[in-house]
């Protein structure tokens, strides 16, 4: 039986994001394997049919968080060794966007919140309580420049510094 086909919303669209796509596929995956495939994925679900997801990621941080990190991690190698053999090619930046994806998602997930949009300045970071300094700046200069080394540096750092505060507020149970 073919999985449920969804358009993907108008508000994940935009460069560097969905440029030449238009829909995705239901997944039945578990969390870390749905976050290799597509890191939007329970977002832009929430928004097509949010009654019919049970254990929300932004509801669940403690959960699901680490397991992005994880992701991360793993996609993180790869993308690092792609720019060590100086590596242009599609899958290399398919590896780069999933990564960024991954920390837009990260960074509202700790919060608790799901992805409204991929439009860096209407994210309301700020009003985020768990974010790295000047994020919104230090976001915005990397979807403005997703293929570039220095972009992938700034994304290493962004993370280090998330994965740093949600253990942290794990710790002290403020999440």
């Amino acid at each position: 039986m073919p999985n449920n086909m969804y358009m993907i919303p108008d508000v994940f669209r935009g460069k560097p994001f969905f440029q030449n796509q238009t829909h995705f596929y239901e997944l039945q995956n578990d969390a870390k394997k749905t976050l290799l495939q597509e890191p939007f994925y329970f977002d832009m679900l929430s928004i097509q049919q949010a009654q019919h997801i049970k254990n929300l990621p932004w509801d669940n941080p403690e959960e699901f968080v680490p397991v992005l990190l994880n992701v991360w991690k793993q996609m993180m190698l790869k993308a690092k060794e792609g720019f060590m053999k100086r590596d242009r090619s599609d899958s290399q930046k398919k590896s780069l966007l999933k990564c960024i994806s991954l920390f837009i998602v990260g960074l509202h997930w700790v919060n608790r919140r799901s992805v409204q949009t991929i439009i860096v300045n209407s994210m309301l970071i700020n009003t985020m309580q768990f974010k790295p300094v000047n994020c919104e700046e230090r976001l915005q200069f990397i979807v403005d420049n997703p293929f570039q080394y220095h972009a992938f540096v700034q994304l290493e750092q962004l993370f280090e510094e998330l994965e740093k505060s949600f253990y942290k507020a794990l710790a002290m149970s403020k999440l």
